[in-house]
């Protein structure tokens, strides 16, 4: 496996990924706002820690998708230097 498949790979999956937490999200949030049929405290706080969890996931995922883009854009520009000084003029 190629280092560019393998990156394309982590694309993808980092893609899906936020996709289907940024859709869990959404509803957990539809649901916290406009499906309050009870006044039992318990399962109101298990909602908002859903939400909290969901979101914190979320987070995560958007943070490893700028990091691993940051480390192959650096790496990237690095080899191309390294590349053109050990080639010379």
């Amino acid at each position: 496996m190629s280092v560019s498949e393998a990156d394309d790979f982590l694309m993808f999956h980092n893609a899906g990924a936020f996709c289907c937490q940024l859709a869990n999200s959404i509803l957990l949030l539809y649901d916290l706002i406009f499906f309050r049929a009870t006044n039992d405290l318990f399962l109101i706080a298990m909602r908002i820690i859903w939400m909290v969890g969901a979101l914190s996931g979320l987070t995560v995922n958007t943070a490893g998708g700028i990091m691993i883009n940051h480390c192959v854009s650096t790496n990237s520009k690095s080899l191309v230097t390294m590349h053109y000084i050990q080639r010379g003029p």
